[in-house]
């Protein structure tokens, strides 16, 4: 898969209005409300220019965003549960998410599973035709 197609900004996007709890892990000298720009995970700012918060529907998925790295690992060490906090967190106003869980709306935009699982740099384009876009989209579901 490559980056997302020249006329991204004229396909079907279907967009929530987001306004529930959201879970996120983190580690404890740190707050929960980090917006990272280190260009190392999946969706981050290809080029540092904006920030991206890590968070999930519940705890489960925040559990599995933290330490879920490796694909297949079962081993997890008491100390790296022990220097993570679970906070719960709540948006000061309603969010407008791109939907991705969606049946079809991969392929209306041009993408498949990899966009979750294939390159980093691949995402990061996706990730950055996503926060230009007009819609004015806050991030991704």
């Amino acid at each position: 898969m490559s980056g997302p197609p020249p006329d991204i900004h004229d396909r079907k996007i279907t967009i929530i209005e987001f306004n529930e709890r959201m879970f996120r892990t983190h580690a404890i000298d740190r707050s929960p409300i980090y917006f990272g720009r280190t260009r190392q995970h999946r969706f981050d700012s290809p080029d540092g220019s904006y920030g991206v918060l890590y968070a999930g529907r519940d705890e489960h998925c925040a559990f599995i965003e933290a330490f879920g790295r490796v694909a297949g690992s079962t081993a997890i060490t008491t100390t790296e549960l022990k220097n993570r906090y679970l906070a719960e967190l709540k948006a000061a106003r309603t969010l407008r998410l791109v939907d991705l869980t969606q049946f079809g709306t991969l392929v209306r935009l041009g993408a498949d599973a990899r966009l979750f699982s294939g390159d980093h740099a691949v995402s990061q384009e996706w990730s950055k035709a996503f926060y230009d876009h007009p819609f004015k989209i806050d991030g991704l579901l």
